[in-house]
């Protein structure tokens, strides 16, 4: 078996194919003897069963591989085991000193949990819970409005005592010699791929014999993980759950989430989930609550214009090279774009992208700057510090629309509202497959994306006929939804 620190795909391969080969290659690192043998010793100490500690060992590989580069990153590296080595110590040694006090210990009891919440937006997002359920709890690592019930996780501290630091004897010594035993052998230093388990376990077993509830529900699907659902089942809890706030992707963050119920925009989106080894009991269509929260329940703005023409853009997206030909295959559709507003100058055509990472802001592309330095389309990113929701506001305002990447697309299209996905060569199948699913939503040439958009100027789109439930589910209540789906 290759060393995972010289594991290189060939990423002139379909992203699918690399997925496969990247897929099959963590399977065979997990299921390596020596690795596998300090699985079940870990899967004893910390009283969590083998295959929930595999699972979130595939999450935490492949988050670290490196999409545009086709190798996992310097994570794993050997000569980084010295200050990995550093940094396992210190956390012991952090949670002991900040331990709670067991006489401090008290039991708190709520209907349903919302996990992982990093801002006052996402908690408004959820506050619809409160119609449906008498106590709502948010976890957050910072301060939350004051107006919701929320729990601060800071940073490891005030673990609970009782379970865990009975714990911390065999980790501390033996188990740290154990780790570096094996990646010794395996050239890889695996101490932070252990410890990201120790982690987990650690924070959730002390939240979850704190916070006693039935229901736990949270928006980010690269942020599950199979020990929480495994501890918060221990502890009494019934439903873990998550909602599909974003497409999924071959290759792409959310591979291997998993939860008791997947929220789906629509009838038919959580496909590519289950290829990017997603594992849910239930699929449950219920439509977009980002949609609802930031356009169905919020005042319009009069003030958007309308186009004739609309592209959604999502932010620079390099860093999503699924294969040799991705960013090319990106590059074109704004080529197109351009082309089509120089082709018919008497229509009104503009980009609607949307702020993100600096570091990735469209603006700062060289190659987006050249295309349209002498163009007719109308670049905007809004009118002001709320820009996200007028992605909405330009899409219905507008005569056509088209994307490359963007969730907003099937939201519309669940809406009654055509969206043209631009795929220059079909070749963008990490996120449109070219199955019948995603076909009938995008076009391959420059040809074919100007008929659709004068089809959909003339009401003759061969969306028309789509049953529109499957790309997304109407989206005026979907709390309502999740809620009856939950209590159901």
């Amino acid at each position: 078996m290759k060393n995972i620190n010289i594991f290189l795909v060939d990423r002139k391969e379909t992203p699918e194919e690399i997925n496969k080969v990247l897929f099959n290659f963590i399977e065979n690192f997990l299921n390596e003897k020596d690795f596998s043998k300090l699985l079940i010793w870990l899967s004893r100490t910390l009283s969590v069963p083998k295959d929930k500690l595999e699972h979130d060992c595939k999450s935490y590989l492949h988050e670290n591989f490196i999409i545009e580069e086709g190798k996992f990153n310097s994570t794993f590296k050997f000569k980084k085991i010295f200050f990995s080595s550093i940094k396992y110590f210190i956390f012991f040694i952090w949670i002991s000193f900040f331990k709670k006090s067991s006489k401090n210990k008290k039991e708190l009891r709520v209907d349903i949990i919302v996990d992982l919440v990093l801002n006052n937006d996402e908690v408004r997002k959820f506050l619809p819970l409160k119609e449906n359920f008498k106590d709502v709890l948010f976890i957050s690592h910072t301060n939350l409005n004051a107006n919701s019930n929320f729990y601060i996780f800071d940073k490891y501290k005030k673990l609970q005592k009782t379970f865990l630091f009975s714990k911390i004897p065999y980790l501390f010594f033996l188990g740290f010699l154990k780790i570096v035993f094996v990646s010794i052998k395996k050239k890889t230093n695996l101490i932070p791929l252990i410890l990201n388990l120790i982690k987990t376990t650690f924070k959730y077993e002390s939240l979850f014999s704190e916070i006693k509830a039935d229901y736990l529900i949270q928006e980010r699907i690269y942020r599950t993980s199979a020990i929480k659902q495994f501890l918060f089942h221990k502890h009494g809890g019934k439903i873990t759950s998550v909602i599909q706030k974003n497409l999924p992707q071959v290759l792409g963050q959310g591979t291997f989430c998993i939860a008791d119920y997947f929220f789906s925009l629509g009838k038919k989106t959580h496909t590519l989930a289950i290829k990017a080894g997603g594992n849910f009991k239930k699929i449950i269509p219920v439509g977009s609550v980002f949609m609802e929260t930031v356009y169905f329940k919020k005042k319009r703005n009069p003030n958007i214009p309308s186009y004739d023409l609309v592209l959604i853009s999502s932010p620079d997206m390099r860093r999503y090279g699924t294969h040799y030909d991705f960013v090319k295959c990106w590059h074109e559709h704004f080529i197109w774009l351009n082309k089509f507003s120089i082709d018919y100058p008497e229509k009104s055509v503009a980009l609607k992208y949307k702020h993100d990472n600096p570091k990735y802001t469209l603006t700062k592309n060289k190659f987006f700057q050249e295309v349209f330095k002498n163009s007719n389309v109308k670049i905007t990113n809004g009118i002001d510090d709320e820009s996200k929701r007028y992605s909405y506001e330009y899409a219905f305002n507008a005569k056509a629309v088209c994307a490359f990447q963007s969730t907003v697309g099937f939201e519309i299209i669940g809406h009654g509202k055509p969206c043209i996905f631009m795929d220059p060569g079909g070749k963008n199948t990490a996120f449109l497959p070219n199955d019948d699913f995603y076909s009938q939503v995008k076009v391959k040439t420059y040809e074919e994306f100007v008929k659709e958009v004068f089809n959909v100027f003339e009401g003759k789109s061969i969306q028309s006929n789509l049953n529109s439930e499957n790309y997304c589910l109407k989206s005026e209540n979907v709390i309502k939804r999740i809620c009856e789906s939950l209590k159901s």
